[in-house]
């Protein structure tokens, strides 16, 4: 349990890419009656890299990632 959810899947998502969007998919999922929400970080290569950001900083953290040339990506693009 992280974060007060339980992960559970297929086990096909037992590794790799699909465990990966799946966790992604499933934190996305469970963020959505809380205060936070989560961005993916489009790095432009072969990584997976998220954050969690509150909700009421969400808009200026998405300005400050531009303006330092960082783009964000839904969980369900990354």
């Amino acid at each position: 349990m992280v974060l007060g959810f339980t992960l559970t899947g297929p086990d096909d998502y037992a590794a790799g890419i699909g465990r990966c969007a799946h966790v992604l998919l499933a934190l996305d999922a469970w963020l959505q009656d809380r205060p936070y929400r989560l961005l993916a970080l489009d790095t432009q290569d072969d990584s997976w890299q998220a954050v969690l950001v509150a909700r009421a900083h969400g808009d200026e953290f998405g300005q400050l990632s531009a303006a330092l040339g960082i783009g964000l990506v839904a969980p369900q693009d990354a």
